[in-house]
């Protein structure tokens, strides 16, 4: 996990959008790790994605209407490890930056509480806006 980076963590049939938010957020000079382009094989996925939670500087968890309809799914297991990371935070803390890419209300979301307790940003299809890649970019230090 490189420093300041960005974990996308997202549900396998949204993998079109988070690639456009991955491409959005390095524009802009954010480092993002997200499993299909940083797993290699040999590796032991678990123990990689845990390790990456425990070190990433932001957790963003993509909501949509695919990880509404999945109550079982390993996204949900990351969701639960930033979770848990967020804990040993102190309130007030920015750490989990939740996306919905469609129409899904947050107040409505199979999501954490802990995930409703912080705006969520819309970014429609994965279309990175301006503000959530400036203020990403803010966060992590990296304006282009």
């Amino acid at each position: 996990m490189p420093d300041r980076a960005a974990f996308i963590s997202y549900a396998r049939e949204d993998l079109a959008a988070v690639q456009q938010i991955k491409a959005g957020l390095e524009a802009a000079g954010v480092t993002t790790w997200f499993d299909m382009d940083r797993l290699e094989g040999g590796d032991d996925y678990d123990r990689k994605i845990r390790r990456n939670i425990e070190r990433c500087s932001y957790f963003i968890p993509v909501v949509s209407a695919a990880t509404q309809r999945r109550h079982e799914a390993y996204f949900r297991r990351e969701w639960s490890y930033a979770i848990d990371r967020a804990r040993n935070m102190a309130d007030g803390a920015i750490f989990i930056l939740p996306v919905s890419i469609d129409a899904t209300n947050p107040d409505e979301a199979v999501v954490p509480d802990k995930f409703r307790a912080v705006h969520f940003t819309r970014l429609p299809g994965g279309a990175v806006s301006e503000e959530f890649a400036s203020r990403l970019s803010a966060f992590t230090g990296t304006r282009p």
